[in-house]
């Protein structure tokens, strides 16, 4: 017998995109059908046969966020902790009127702080192992994400990553589009994990 499907409610939407930094500008970019695709600025991409991506444009983390925060994380946490700030300020919702075991986080990632791994690993074979950021594996593993968001939010109590398998072929921020029709992998925090216990 298949799982239960359970009826869902979008109530807020956040939007980083090569086409805009808010679902305003994103929405109005759609539907005049502008292409999020032109030459690359975040590396020299010279030497490389293709030489335009799909970058946000014109975004500054510390617009967002504080810089100290901002350089504690890398960019895809940083990316997700803004989404996720602008889509609960659109939903309207009042965090502390909710039930707490009610409400949680679930961020969708490929992969983790690949921008990160890059910086630490060119350390490490220009600088030596002492250059090595201590901060290195919090930056790089993919539920950090979720966990940040957790931390801005104060929703400890159940927090999961999704982790695709390898036949997924959906960039991350398609990740909740495409979740309904693929298996993942769920991590419960120790303490939903108690609760499912005892259920």
């Amino acid at each position: 017998m298949g799982q239960e499907l359970k009826r869902i409610v979008v109530t807020g939407i956040g939007v980083l995109s090569p086409i805009g930094l808010n679902k305003e500008e994103f929405w109005d970019s759609l539907y005049q059908g502008k292409s999020g695709a032109a030459p690359i600025t975040y590396f020299n991409a010279a030497d490389f046969a293709t030489t335009f991506a799909c970058e946000l444009k014109g975004f500054s983390a510390e617009n967002y966020i504080d810089r100290k925060s901002a350089d504690r994380m890398d960019p895809y946490c940083q990316y997700a902790v803004i989404a996720a700030a602008q889509a609960l300020t659109d939903s309207g919702l009042e965090l502390k009127e909710i039930d707490p075991l009610r409400i949680g986080v679930v961020h969708g990632s490929g992969i983790g702080g690949m921008t990160t791994y890059d910086k630490q690993f060119r350390n490490y074979l220009e600088r030596g192992p002492r250059r090595i950021s201590p901060f290195f594996i919090p930056m790089l593993i993919p539920d950090i994400a979720a966990g940040q968001i957790s931390i801005d939010t104060d929703l400890w109590v159940r927090t999961m990553l999704r982790l695709p398998p390898v036949r997924h072929r959906c960039t991350p921020s398609l990740t909740p589009i495409c979740s309904f029709r693929l298996e993942w992998q769920t991590i419960w925090s120790p303490v939903d994990q108690k609760r499912r216990s005892h259920s």
